[in-house]
């Protein structure tokens, strides 16, 4: 996409009739993220069908979803005719290109988006964990302490890092709690939306 599209995208986004017109006036390849995520929150039937309407690929193969929901979403974008496709959904460098979507026999970009468009695409990659989640929050969390102690040892920021430090020390000790909260969430939300869609 160009500089203007990205643009008229995130001045759209909360307009969802003219950010598929516009999406389609343009041509750009669309596709629903995240489906049945227990991580994105509660969607009612009706949320799924509008969206599902306005685009012809699906996210099947999330790097950072469990296979469940990767399952689930696959059989949903198959049942109703939709292309799968694979993303990493890294907030890592460790996690980047643990899934990806193939277009066999695209040489070039334009091909590649040929593709997309007509929904020759095949998603691969590996599923997401628990523990890769986890792994993935406690890196972002050491970058952040690694800035918080910098500004504070060279003095940039004055007080404001060190009481950063002291919120954020006892938040991350929640890691492991927050991760097996998602992990139960995870494992009954996306059966749930994959019944209602049924």
């Amino acid at each position: 996409i160009t500089a203007h599209d990205h643009n008229q995208i995130t001045r759209l986004r909360t307009d969802g009739e003219a950010l598929f017109a516009f999406l389609a006036e343009r041509n750009i390849p669309t596709a629903l993220n995240h489906m049945l995520s227990p991580m994105t929150g509660p969607r009612s039937t009706g949320d799924y069908a509008y969206a599902l309407d306005r685009v012809g690929l699906v996210e099947s193969q999330n790097g950072n979803m469990p296979k469940a929901v990767n399952v689930l979403a696959g059989r949903a974008a198959e049942r109703l005719g939709r292309a799968g496709v694979g993303g990493s959904d890294a907030h890592t460098v460790a996690t980047v290109a643990r899934a990806y979507t193939e277009v066999p026999g695209a040489r070039s970009r334009e091909e590649f988006l040929a593709a997309l468009r007509e929904g020759a695409t095949v998603p691969r990659g590996s599923a997401g964990s628990y523990a890769q989640l986890v792994g993935d929050i406690t890196r972002v969390t050491a970058g952040a302490y690694r800035d918080i102690v910098g500004r504070a040892l060279f003095g940039r920021g004055g007080l404001k890092p060190i009481l950063a430090a002291l919120v954020t020390v006892p938040i991350t000790a929640l890691i492991p709690l927050i991760a097996f909260v998602a992990r139960a969430q995870a494992s009954l939300a996306p059966h749930r939306d994959a019944r209602r869609l049924e």
